[in-house]
């Protein structure tokens, strides 16, 4: 009974001091070895594949994302703190981190298994700017948005 209470208490030791320790180099950029470092530390009570290893594939040159792996250390432990993770696919994995970071709020690249593809845009889909505030009116239905209907009213009773 006593070493099923003793464990926790050395996991959250460790992650007390392990956040304590990142917390103290705030600003610093982490680097790719900090991060594996990292990783590795507690990867004996983590489960993870060759999937997910290859999750930690980085390329050499970060300038583009200079906060990428300090982002990646803060999923580690932060990933729970707010609900909305959750909506974005990330549960706990490295793979997750790496998606989301890199998907979403754009801190890492993406990641080497996945190909990122790209659409050239043709010069007839792009859309052509309009002027013509009655349009917008329109579009915004009768009561609905009464509220913007009646500021860009009066910012064109302004304009003119």
């Amino acid at each position: 009974m006593r070493k099923q209470l003793w464990t926790p208490l050395i996991l959250v030791v460790f992650f007390t001091i392990s956040l304590i320790y990142l917390h103290s180099r705030l600003g610093a950029e982490v680097s790719r070895r900090e991060l594996l470092s990292y990783y590795k530390d507690g990867a004996s009570f983590r489960v993870y594949s060759n999937t997910s290893l290859s999750c930690m594939q980085f390329p050499k040159d970060m300038s583009l994302y200079p906060k990428c792996y300090e982002k990646m250390i803060w999923m580690f432990s932060g990933w729970k703190t707010h609900k909305c993770y959750a909506d974005y696919g990330i549960d706990g994995t490295l793979c997750s981190f790496r998606r989301y970071l890199s998907l979403v709020e754009n801190h890492c690249p993406p990641l080497p298994f996945e190909s990122v593809s790209y659409r050239l845009v043709e010069a007839a889909q792009i859309a052509e700017p309009s002027t013509d505030l009655q349009k917008l009116l329109n579009t915004l239905g009768q009561m609905k948005f009464s509220y913007m209907k009646d500021r860009l009213n009066s910012t064109l009773v302004k304009l003119d």
